[in-house]
This record gives C-alpha cells, sequence and structure tokens, in this order.
C-alpha cells in the first residue's frame, strides 16, 4: 500500500510539473518561477482553518490528502506573478466583499474558476497520458483526448472572455443571480465555476455529453466567503449564457434557507473544492449521504447516478454550524 501511495503521489507530481508549461498562461511570457494562486483569497481560507489545516472533499471520500494547509489547499500554478498581482486585487479584500460585487469583481472571481479549473484539465490529460503509457488506463483512449480538448477550449474561451472585462473596465458582462450577507462565520470557504447538468425541475441545463465543437458548456460561479463576523455568499452568470435562466427563475422561488441548502448540495454534488474547518464534527463528514454523494461526484464528477436530497447532507451554511466567534482562526 505504501509503495501504491508513493507511485501515484509521483505520477500526480509529474503531472503538475508538465501541466505548468513553459509560459504564463495569461500574458504569455515565458515564466521559470510561477505564482502559488490560490483559487480562495488566502485571508479567507484561514478563517475556516485550524492551525494552518483544512478539511477537504479527500477527507470525506477517505482519499489520501497532503494539500490541506493554507498554503497549498486548492492552489494552481500556471500564471506568472505579474500577472497574479495585477488581476485579482479589488476583490482580495474583506472590505470589498461587504459590498455586492461589481463587473470587474465578478470577472476576476471568474477568471481564477477558470485558471483553476484549466491548471486542473492539464493535469489530469498529462495523469492519463502516464497511466496510457503504463498500460494502466481504463476506458476509450479516443473519447478521452476529445473531452480533454473541448474542456480546454471551454476554459480558453471563459478566460478571454473574463480578462477582456478586466482589461477594459467593462460596466457589464455578468449576472449577479443571489448575493447574501450572513451573520454568522461559516465553516466552509468556497469558490469554484460549475457546469450544472440540470436544473431544479430536472431539465436539462448542459449537454455535458455531446462531443460536438458547436456545443459550448456554460458555467455558474459560486462563492462562499466566511469573514470575521458575517459570510458572504454569491452565485452568477454570465448574461450571454443564456441556459441558466430556467434555473435563476427556479431558484428564486426558494426560501432563504432552501436557497443556502441548494447552493451547499451544488458544492458538494459538481465539485471537489470545499475547504472546511476541523472544527466540524468528524462524524458529520462522515454522514452517509455526504459521503455517498462525494463519492458518486468523484466517480463520474457529476453525482449523477445519485438521488440524494439538499436536505438530506449537513448544510454548512446554515446557522447550526457556525464557527463560534472567539473561535475564528487568524
Amino acid at each position: 500500500e505504501i509503495e501504491v501511495k508513493k507511485q501515484v503521489a509521483k505520477i500526480f507530481k509529474t503531472s503538475e510539473q508538465r501541466a505548468k508549461r513553459n509560459c504564463c498562461a495569461l500574458c504569455g511570457k515565458p515564466c521559470l518561477s510561477f505564482a502559488n494562486s490560490h483559487s480562495v483569497p488566502r485571508f479567507v481560507i484561514k478563517r475556516v482553518a485550524v492551525n494552518g489545516k483544512l478539511k477537504t472533499f479527500n477527507d470525506i471520500v477517505g482519499l489520501y490528502n497532503n494539500k490541506n494547509g493554507v498554503n497549498n489547499a486548492w492552489t494552481f500554478h500556471i500564471i506568472c506573478s505579474e500577472c497574479e498581482n495585477n488581476n485579482f486585487s479589488s476583490y482580495e479584500d474583506e472590505n470589498a466583499m461587504l459590498a455586492e460585487p461589481t463587473n470587474k469583481i465578478m470577472a476576476e472571481i471568474a477568471l481564477k474558476n477558470s485558471l483553476l479549473m484549466l491548471y486542473k484539465y492539464r493535469i489530469d490529460r498529462e495523469t492519463d497520458q502516464q497511466a496510457i503509457a503504463m498500460g494502466a488506463f481504463v476506458g476509450e483512449i479516443d473519447v478521452l483526448s476529445i473531452m480533454n480538448t473541448l474542456d480546454v477550449e471551454n476554459m480558453d474561451f471563459e478566460i478571454r472572455r473574463s480578462k477582456k472585462i478586466i482589461d477594459n473596465s467593462l460596466k457589464s458582462g455578468f449576472k449577479l443571480i443571489y448575493y447574501k450577507k450572513l451573520d454568522w462565520t461559516a465553516p466552509m470557504a468556497f469558490q469554484s465555476e460549475l457546469c450544472l447538468y440540470k436544473n431544479l425541475d430536472g431539465s436539462i441545463l448542459n449537454d455535458i455529453y455531446n462531443e460536438s465543437k458547436k456545443i459550448r458548456m456554460q458555467f455558474m460561479h459560486i462563492c462562499v466567503f466566511p469573514l470575521k463576523e458575517k459570510t458572504v455568499v454569491m452565485v452568477f452568470v454570465h448574461k450571454d449564457d443564456r441556459n441558466y435562466v430556467p434555473f435563476e427563475r427556479q431558484f428564486l422561488k426558494l426560501d432563504e434557507y432552501k436557497k443556502l441548502e441548494y447552493i451547499n448540495y451544488l458544492i458538494f454534488k459538481y465539485t471537489e473544492h470545499a475547504l472546511i474547518s476541523p472544527q466540524i464534527d468528524p462524524l458529520v463528514l462522515k454522514s452517509d449521504k455526504l459521503v455517498d454523494l462525494c463519492e458518486e461526484a468523484n466517480i463520474n464528477g457529476f453525482g449523477l447516478g445519485q438521488n440524494i436530497l439538499p436536505s438530506e447532507i449537513p448544510n454548512f451554511l446554515s446557522e447550526e454550524f457556525a464557527l463560534p466567534k472567539q473561535e475564528v482562526s487568524e
């Protein structure tokens, strides 16, 4: 078992190194040393950490976890320090988060989300190539190549679209679906984009299995930012991504608790990116329905085989799980 873990760690390390490439993914300039970019602002992550440590998706499903610290949890390394410093300054400030986000702030958040996913897709591609070379890959190689290429092309499109807004200080582009300041510090930090498969009523939103280049996947952005005495929760999409119009209409009909419950559900159903405080009871993280939902998402990426309801998993956005104010990590 130890040897297997060493081999897996070696493969992932090689994949991460190759995923960096030789040039910055934003400015295109040659780069020998890439920035350690946090998908969630570092000062937000520190709000839920205990002694610099966090709980992640891997802890829930029982996978090996060596990236559970403030410095390395859901970071990416494909842009230079200059691009890191020049493209995300507007929202990486607690006061800025306490007001509804401007179009530029939403573009900065979206840009980081897309860069994280681009980095992830690059790593997946390199890992798959190593598995193929070792004769250990199970699946259709041709389909794998097509889907990875489409994923990367989607992210390139998203990156260009967000960067255009930032560079030109455009006043429109993104549409805020939901913004809420909770009067407590949630035990979870999160920032990512999701490609929703279905609306709340079960109708198809994104045809995720379609291999045609003519169909572009559309993404929704979700943020959970635990702050000193509050938590900011926001959901937004690009205004051109009309697939989300029915979702918005259905979502806004929910009462406030159900909205938070559904956002919490989407985070675990569609992503691996939640960063959770170790102050949460380990038994809560190991609740059967939460583990089942996460394990299914780990297998097929979307939790599509499960009929788990939002109300059946712990709602980390509810006041029930709020962090004690005096224990919030600085």
